[in-house]
């Protein structure tokens, strides 16, 4: 039937949606949860693809290398 069909599509789709983006989402909140706790994050991002998931994943570990830098410059 029409809405079998239906209801089979839309857990697909939020199934995808999940493992797409929720989950890169989830472990990217992590991270900076970690971060400004001053907790070390040596979490590597996935940054694949030209999504904006990705772009903030580059700026995310981007950040994080020069707060490491700024943390050894000021132990030094």
């Amino acid at each position: 039937s029409l809405s079998g069909i239906f209801a089979t599509v839309f857990v697909a789709f939020n199934l995808m949606f999940h493992w797409i983006v929720t989950r890169r989402l989830d472990r990217l909140t992590q991270a900076a949860n970690d971060v400004s706790l001053g907790r070390e994050c040596e979490t590597d991002f996935e940054s694949n693809g030209g999504d904006e998931i990705a772009q903030l994943a580059q700026s995310f570990g981007r950040m994080r290398l020069g707060l490491a830098s700024a943390m050894q410059m000021l132990g030094e």
